[in-house]
């Protein structure tokens, strides 16, 4: 009949559900078996192509999204971890009768290597031990000598990571290095100590006498060597990074408590060792043999001029390198190939659309949706998927980029359909009107932060070329940020470090001439390096 619309039975009614967003469509796949026909309609659908099917049809994919994400409320690192490990364990559950599962992302890149870090240190700090251990012993070959810089290294340690546990700071990539740094530092004030004391009894001074003697000794350099290494640290404290600038306070003063360890320990050790402890003979070992040769070599005056020009030659060959540094880091590939993690993250970029994502807010113009900003936001997304680093491009109105163009081209009708479009997530995670905001997300694989970083400003310069204001944002991309940050960060500190250090070295030494000659060992590694 032409005077009617649509028809509608109580059939009919059964298989519609009412939403959010209008009444929703029936299932889209109601046999068992696909048609060639359903086939070709999946193929074409460009919002599941990729992201929740691959182009094959042979692998799925399912987007997890956690509560507090979405939410005002946040996990906790425990809740986090529990949680994470909860969804390993489902999907791990689901890899049976010939199907393979992984899972991956940025919470689990996160996750994973938090345990690899703690992992390390269970293994590196008791290895580092034995080895410093190991190295004392063959030094001094007794037992009694090579277990006192032990202690200081292992008080250092205590107290310094004790302090981190009882004001609540867990442990990131970054102040994981603290064991390795204060371990070091520890030990050589130690050696040090240990060495000025056995010279002493060498030379014949009575056991007590040797130890005042070593304390007073070196205990200035010493001293100074602790004060300038602790400057070094707290000239990062301007990092607008939190973990960099935990980490710089923490070493600073776990440097200075190694410096009071070892020089109250150290002494009482000594002598509470008293005679059980004997001194050297005049015979050299190897390595003062060694170290006394290669003296004599460097201060022999045909030596001196090929020493200056080979260090000269180093430093113009290190020159060019400076302006060739770059930046970058890409955590899934520094893992080992057959790690869990990367396997996953290395597959779900094969077969779909990547783990990684850059998340966009793009800011309303009005409170009442305009088709030409809509059309903006489509031809956005156009361009965005044309960029060789996305793989996949979601917003509210995506949908409409596979709808006949003479269907939106009514202003009023574009309106309706924009508005009604039903959403494969909630309307609240995407668009908030009263906020005059828009979200929409590029999904990527997984690359570098400098490729990302890159990727983010193409995005940036192009939403400004249609006239769309866009705020960049998501995890991914804060994580970049930090990265580079870190690094320039640290570069400019650099400059204050070598003032604060310098400075105090010549004020120390009362001389700038000393003051400069003690920055050629300091700064040229660096500068090689």
């Amino acid at each position: 009949m032409s005077s009617v619309i649509s028809l509608t039975t109580a059939p009919d009614l059964s298989r519609l559900n009412m939403t959010l967003f209008g009444l929703a469509a029936p299932p889209l796949i109601e046999e068992d078996q696909l048609t060639t026909a359903r086939i070709a309609a999946i193929r074409a659908n460009g919002t599941i192509i990729g992201t929740l099917l691959s182009a094959d049809l042979r692998t799925a994919g399912i987007l997890v999204t956690p509560e507090s994400a979405s939410s005002s409320s946040t996990f906790t690192f425990a809740e986090r971890r529990a949680w994470l490990s909860h969804v390993r364990t489902i999907v791990a559950g689901h890899a049976r009768h010939g199907y393979q599962t992984y899972v991956a992302g940025t919470p689990f890149e996160r996750n994973d290597v938090d345990i690899y870090l703690k992992r390390d240190q269970q293994t590196a700090i008791p290895l580092v031990m034995i080895i410093l251990l190991s190295v004392t012993y063959g030094l001094y070959r007794q037992l009694r000598l090579a277990l006192i810089p032990m202690g200081c290294v292992a008080l250092s340690l205590a107290w310094t990571m004790g302090l981190v546990g009882f004001i609540g700071l867990p442990l990131n990539v970054i102040t994981s290095l603290l064991p390795p740094v204060l371990m070091v530092v520890s030990v050589s004030a130690a050696i040090h100590l240990l060495n000025a004391f056995l010279a002493a009894r060498t030379a014949g001074m009575a056991h007590r006498e040797a130890i005042d003697h070593a304390v007073r000794d070196i205990g200035t350099a010493c001293g100074l060597t602790a004060l300038t290494t602790m400057l070094g640290f707290f000239s990062l404290l301007v990092s607008p990074v939190p973990a960099v600038r935990e980490f710089t306070l923490l070493a600073g003063l776990g440097v200075g408590m190694a410096f009071v360890i070892t020089f109250t320990g150290v002494p009482i050790a000594l002598l509470a060792a008293g005679a059980h402890i004997s001194y050297w003979a005049e015979a050299q070992g190897p390595i003062e043999r060694f170290l006394e040769r290669s003296l004599r070599w460097v201060l022999s005056h045909r030596h001196r001029m090929l020493i200056y020009w080979v260090t000269l030659a180093i430093i113009l060959l290190a020159l060019p390198g400076l302006f060739r540094l770059t930046e970058g880091t890409d955590i899934i590939r520094t893992l080992k190939a057959n790690a869990p993690l990367r396997v996953s993250t290395e597959f779900i970029d094969r077969h779909l659309t990547g783990v990684n994502a850059l998340e966009l807010i793009v800011g309303l113009p009005e409170a009442e949706l305009q088709p030409a900003f809509i059309r903006r936001v489509l031809a956005f997304s156009q361009h965005l998927r044309a960029l060789p680093q996305v793989t996949s491009v979601h917003s509210p109105w995506e949908g409409l980029q596979w709808i006949r163009p003479e269907l939106l081209a009514d202003d009023r009708q574009l309106r309706v359909i924009a508005t009604l479009l039903p959403l494969s997530l909630p309307l609240d995670q995407w668009l908030n009107v009263n906020a005059h905001a828009l979200r929409m997300s590029i999904r990527t694989r997984a690359m570098g932060s400098d490729r990302f970083l890159a990727l983010a400003r193409d995005v940036k310069g192009q939403a400004e070329a249609i006239g769309l204001p866009v705020q960049l944002t998501g995890t991914n991309y804060l994580l970049a940020r930090m990265s580079r940050t870190l690094v320039f960060t640290q570069l400019r500190s650099l400059g204050l470090a070598i003032v604060l250090i310098l400075g105090t070295m010549t004020l120390a030494l009362r001389s700038w001439r000393l003051g400069a000659l003690a920055a050629i060992p300091n700064l040229l590694p660096p500068l090689m390096i």
